[in-house]
């Protein structure tokens, strides 16, 4: 049999496809960190954009503003750099790098778990990212940390869904079992 060392990447591939396709939207990504999950969950907004002809609409959000333009930045140059190939546009104003439109009407909102998330909803073809809440161990064992996470999610983040079938992914490292997989397993 072939080995891959990165056969989990085919593995949260295949699971992304189900969530974006309406067979799981609903789904729990627990991994340890530094094994590449943001750079996969990159690459899946950007080709969600590329499968919908731009018209999907994603939330990213992850535990700082940061980290979450960075994941903007990605996207917004991959669309960019490989335009001639893509079928997704980027809208004439991209100088952003926590939001950005495609020429269709879809695009990209990134922001820090506990920034104002308004005016932007997920869907047509797109849906939500939760990519690491809790920024470490410590985070993860302070319960007013836990606590503006659970908030943010159930207050906040969930209502910004479209359509009720757009996926939801949350992605994270295990710290605490009150964190937000755990939150969201006992409901």
């Amino acid at each position: 049999a072939h080995f891959t060392a990165y056969h989990y990447m085919n593995v949260l591939a295949g699971k992304y496809l189900d969530g974006v396709r309406g067979r799981s939207p609903r789904q729990i990504w627990n991994l340890p960190s530094r094994i590449g999950k943001t750079t996969l969950i990159r690459w899946c907004i950007a080709h969600s954009l590329d499968e919908t002809e731009g018209r999907a609409r994603w939330i990213y959000t992850t535990y700082g503003d940061d980290l979450a333009m960075e994941t903007g930045t990605a996207v917004r140059d991959m669309l960019r750099f490989h335009a001639d190939v893509l079928r997704a546009q980027l809208a004439p104003d991209v100088r952003r790098r926590d939001r950005f439109m495609t020429s269709a009407g879809g695009g990209l909102l990134c922001r820090g778990i506990n920034s104002a998330i308004i005016g932007f909803g997920c869907g047509d073809g797109g849906g939500m990212f939760i990519d690491d809440p809790m920024k470490n161990w410590q985070e993860a064992h302070s319960e007013a940390k836990r606590r503006k996470v659970r908030e943010a999610f159930f207050g906040t983040l969930r209502h910004r869904l479209d359509q009720e079938a757009a996926p939801i992914f949350v992605v994270h490292a295990r710290w605490h079992l009150s964190d937000l997989s755990g939150e969201l397993l006992q409901s």
